[in-house]
């Protein structure tokens, strides 16, 4: 499936908005959607107003935007593991960024004791994670890997809302 380019410029064609697909997202069962930023200034604070998630159906931009993305989606419904923390649970979705690094959505087992909430996924940069699906590379890998692709702030998929929300 043809996707635009990250940072490419795209109308939503229910919105009429025009911004920028900044991140592309993949859910569990495999679905492409995006994290649009609207080119828009929110005129009492000068801030940019808030993202939203937009299904790649109800972007349209130019022709010559789009490309083809292949993502290890092998990694969503496999067990996996935050090297550094021990955070563990099952991978639930990946986040390219647009420098092109790959992140994944770990969701943990369980509830928390305190309040029987839900505990909270994690968005981890998959050089971090150890599983069956992940492949394992050297520390010169790893090395060349960050270089092409620095891990950037991970995104707050909780945040994600419509417009007129």
């Amino acid at each position: 499936m043809k996707l635009y380019k990250l940072n490419s410029v795209v109308e939503d064609k229910a919105t009429g908005v025009k911004g920028s697909p900044t991140h592309l997202v993949y859910d569990c069962d495999g679905r492409p959607s995006y994290i649009f930023q609207p080119k828009l200034l929110d005129p009492e604070d000068g801030h940019p107003v808030p993202h939203y998630h937009l299904e790649p159906s109800r972007a349209i931009g130019s022709e010559s935007d789009l490309m083809e993305y292949n993502p290890p989606l092998e990694v969503i419904g496999t067990e996996v593991t935050e090297k550094n923390t021990g955070f563990a649970g099952m991978a639930v979705g990946l986040v390219l960024h647009v420098d092109g690094c790959v992140h994944v959505v770990i969701q943990a087992r369980g509830v928390v004791a305190k309040n029987n909430h839900v505990i909270k996924r994690r968005d981890v940069s998959i050089l971090r994670l150890e599983g069956p699906a992940i492949p394992v590379l050297n520390e010169q890998q790893k090395d060349e890997v960050r270089q092409k692709t620095p891990s950037p702030d991970p995104v707050s998929l909780d945040s994600f809302h419509s417009p007129g929300r």
